[in-house]
């Protein structure tokens, strides 16, 4: 029995050892904490108000000698801010252990309320809301949780901030922030990759022509809710041409009260269907519509409403990048539409705005919608002026590099513009990627410098002499030449005219009222009603349609304009050949959009282009500007269908 004993002590202490023997297991440490300046013991550094809070790092602590006092409210979520942005980017997906203390002012009449501790985080589009919340009084509280970063790709942004639950707006303090990685490792986000572009297996020998619109000609008298009558965008544009040195940009359909005085009447599917009637007896296959809201929206939805619908068709100008994956399928069903413009057997044709954003994450998602959808992948164009360069263009995985519009300074004569605008051809293609043409119709912002627009800046100099048909027609017909010159580089074949009526920056070639005395009262038909001038289209035809008749409007004899193909002899309007081109023009004061002049730099020149052009683009890049980042409407650009 003993024995038995003893043996059996034995294994127990073997036993024992041979468990104490083994590894413990060791749970991963937490990060350091990630926030800078968690306790404000800098003053405010890393820190920001938000939503109008004040910051004071004088109030009373709950660790240290500072903490950070808030006051002057104006929302639940005025409170300190912190970019964590780069933050989690290097740290990577993940569960993160948060905290942070508060406590309710001592004078607030507010006894208690929950409190969160927000992050509030926008990738591919999407934008989510990471809290953790505790009841807080006015003795310090720590609220503390875990979030859950689960992306894959790096965050576009992520910022931490406080919130009232009750949305009251008491004064508070708060103290010792906390974030720390749970496993401790730093795991920086994948950078997003481009898709491959698809190669375009169908060039056509047509070239597709489009023109740009921007539909700002509307009623002055219908201001949007929230807007001022005087502020309206209608009102503005009325004001802008009321000088009647202006009068023989206006619109067809333009009304000119006085030699001092335009507006414009409701803009109607009337209005709409003469204009498409219009392009498409030059020869245009497309509109570019600049995507707005409000009243700007009009001519877009009337294109969906029309009979003409299919004979021109539309294509826009998306910020895809700021469009939410959730409303994709709003857009996705313009895409299908029967009118709007496709590419390659079908490939929807979108020019985008999204400048130097590198969201490719989002570029990427809004393709597989599409092609999720049953559309196939679209073809997008970056555009110059909001930002892309052919660099971004590879980068990001876009299929065409575009323009927009070629500024000008000085005066000098359209002759000098579109020897820059061919210069910029021949520069760009040579980066290698895809293009479509810019042919430039004219540049004359000096409406805007002398009236101002609120959402506008431009410079006294910025404008050149006004073009005659003719030498619009022989622009396009250079591109039509560039084009057929440079199939490799043109795999759609598609030119963009600026522009169908960006009258007011004196490009256009919609029709007009006929003031070429330069008076400011238009000339009438017999019925008293205004005769329009047409000779800008007129000319396009002959290049888009040689040999075709113009059956519309024959208030302008077509056989006097062109004497022979592309030759104009009709004289500019009197005022641009007395104006004192010496005399100081007022800048404009009014508004802070994205417009910016700078210096036109040409590129190399590719195959295909003289150095005599080059010679002449150099001499005239002096009084030559680009216009970057184009009138930024505060609108959005969600569609309102």
């Amino acid at each position: 029995m003993n024995k038995i004993v003893t043996l059996l002590l034995a294994l127990s202490i073997s036993f024992s050892l041979l468990l104490t023997a083994q590894p413990s297991l060791v749970k991963a440490e937490p990060s350091v904490n990630l926030v800078g300046n968690p306790g404000f013991e800098s003053a405010l550094d890393n820190w920001q108000s938000q939503s109008g809070a004040k910051l004071d790092e004088m109030g009373a602590p709950h660790s240290g000698e500072f903490s950070c006092a808030v006051t002057g409210r104006t929302s639940a979520f005025s409170s300190p801010l912190q970019d964590m942005t780069k933050t989690f980017n290097q740290w990577g997906a993940g569960d993160y252990f948060v905290s942070a203390y508060v406590k309710i002012d001592d004078k607030s009449a507010v006894a208690s309320d929950k409190m969160l501790l927000v992050f509030y985080a926008t990738c591919d589009g999407q934008h989510k809301w990471l809290t953790a919340s505790a009841d807080i009084s006015k003795s310090y509280t720590k609220i503390e949780g875990t979030i859950t970063l689960a992306y894959a790709q790096k965050l576009a942004s992520c910022t931490m901030y406080l919130q009232s639950s009750s949305g009251t707006t008491y004064d508070f303090n708060c103290d010792d922030f906390s974030v720390q990685k749970v496993n401790g490792k730093m795991e920086p986000m994948a950078e997003p990759t481009a898709q491959p572009v698809d190669e375009v297996k169908s060039r056509p020998d047509k070239t597709l022509v489009g023109a740009i619109r921007w539909d700002a000609y509307i009623n002055p008298n219908v201001p949007a809710v929230g807007t001022t009558p005087d502020q309206y965008i209608g009102a503005q544009v009325s004001r802008c041409f009321a000088p009647s040195q202006y009068h023989f940009k206006l619109p067809f359909f333009g009304i000119v009260l006085s030699k001092d005085k335009v507006t414009f009447p409701d803009y109607t599917q009337e209005i709409f269907d003469q204009e498409m009637l219009y392009a498409k007896e030059a020869g245009i296959d497309y509109f570019m519509y600049d995507w707005y809201t409000d009243g700007m929206a009009t001519a877009r939805k009337l294109h969906a409403t029309s009979k003409y619908k299919n004979d021109v068709k539309m294509t826009a100008m998306w910020d895809i990048t700021s469009i939410p994956s959730s409303e994709y399928g709003s857009y996705i069903d313009i895409l299908k539409q029967s009118y709007w413009q496709t590419v390659d057997n079908g490939r929807p044709m979108i020019y985008i705005n999204n400048g130097g954003k590198q969201d490719i994450y989002t570029l990427n998602n809004f393709r597989n919608a599409c092609t999720a959808a049953g559309l196939k992948n679209p073809y997008l164009i970056g555009i110059q002026q909001f930002g892309s360069t052919p660099a971004l263009v590879k980068s990001q995985g876009l299929d065409a590099y575009s323009d927009y519009a070629i500024g000008a300074s000085k005066g000098v004569p359209y002759s000098a513009l579109e020897t820059a605008a061919e210069a910029q051809w021949a520069a760009d293609i040579a980066t290698g990627v895809q293009y479509v043409p810019l042919v430039a119709t004219g540049w004359d912002t000096r409406p805007i410098i002398d009236n101002g627009l609120s959402w506008y800046t431009t410079n006294a100099d910025s404008w050149s002499q006004t073009a005659t048909a003719g030498e619009i027609a022989s622009h396009l017909q250079k591109a039509l030449d560039f084009n057929k010159a440079h199939t490799d580089k043109t795999n759609i074949n598609s030119v963009l005219i600026y522009a169908w009526n960006e009258h007011l920056e004196g490009g256009w070639i919609c029709p007009t009222i006929i003031d070429d005395d330069g008076d400011g009262m238009p000339q009438l038909r017999a019925d008293g009603t205004n005769a329009r001038d047409t000779r800008r289209l007129q000319a396009i035809q002959q290049v888009l349609r040689p040999g075709s008749n113009w059956t519309l409007d024959k208030d302008i004899d077509l056989s006097v304009i062109f004497p022979s193909p592309i030759s104009e002899v009709t004289s500019k309007p009197t005022f641009l050949a007395t104006k004192n081109m010496d005399t100081e023009q007022p800048t404009s004061t009014h508004g802070t959009t994205n417009n910016s002049n700078s210096s036109l730099v040409f590129g190399g020149i590719g195959v295909g282009v003289g150095v005599a052009v080059l010679i002449i683009a150099a001499v005239v890049a002096a009084f030559l500007i680009k216009s970057k980042g184009k009138k930024a409407d505060p609108k959005d650009n969600a569609p309102d269908e």
